[in-house]
C-alpha cells in the first residue's frame, strides 16, 4: 500500500509541474503564423535583396488577398492553399535572402508572436524562445 501512495504522490507532483499538452493543430497554426511574420519582416527589412522583397510581397499579398485559388471561407481546404503558398514562399526566401537577415527576422518573429499572445519572450542565448507567462 505504501508503494501505491508514493506513486500517487509522484503523479500529483508531476501533474502540478507540467502544463496540459497543447493540441497539435495549435502548434501547427503557431508555426504558420511565425512563418508569415518572418516573410513580413524580410519584406520590411531595408537590407533584403529586391528579388527577395518581391517574393515576400507576393506571398503576403496572396495570403491577405480576397482573390485566391481556393477561397479561405471554405474550412480546412481554403486554409491549406495559404499554408502551401507561405511554405513555398519561405523556402524561396531562405535561398534568396542572406542568412543573417533570415536569422534576425526569425528572432524578431518570435518576439512579435510573444507580444501578440502576451507571453514572455526569452531572447537570451543563441535562439530566442517563448516562455509562458
Amino acid at each position: 500500500m505504501k508503494s501505491v501512495e508514493s506513486n500517487v504522490k509522484k503523479f500529483e507532483s508531476n501533474q502540478a509541474d507540467t502544463k496540459p499538452p497543447q493540441p497539435r493543430w495549435k502548434g501547427f497554426a503557431r508555426d504558420v503564423l511565425q512563418q508569415v511574420c518572418v516573410v513580413y519582416l524580410v519584406l520590411k527589412n531595408p537590407k533584403s535583396p529586391l528579388l527577395a522583397k518581391m517574393v515576400a510581397g507576393l506571398t503576403v499579398g496572396y495570403v491577405f488577398s480576397p482573390i485566391q485559388l481556393i477561397p479561405s471561407f471554405i474550412p480546412v481546404i481554403g486554409w491549406m492553399d495559404d499554408v502551401v503558398v507561405v511554405s513555398v514562399g519561405l523556402r524561396i526566401l531562405t535561398k534568396l535572402t542572406p542568412a543573417h537577415i533570415m536569422e534576425d527576422s526569425k528572432a524578431k518573429s518570435i518576439v512579435m508572436l510573444a507580444k501578440l499572445f502576451r507571453e514572455e519572450a526569452d531572447t537570451e542565448g543563441d535562439k530566442p524562445s517563448v516562455k509562458a507567462a
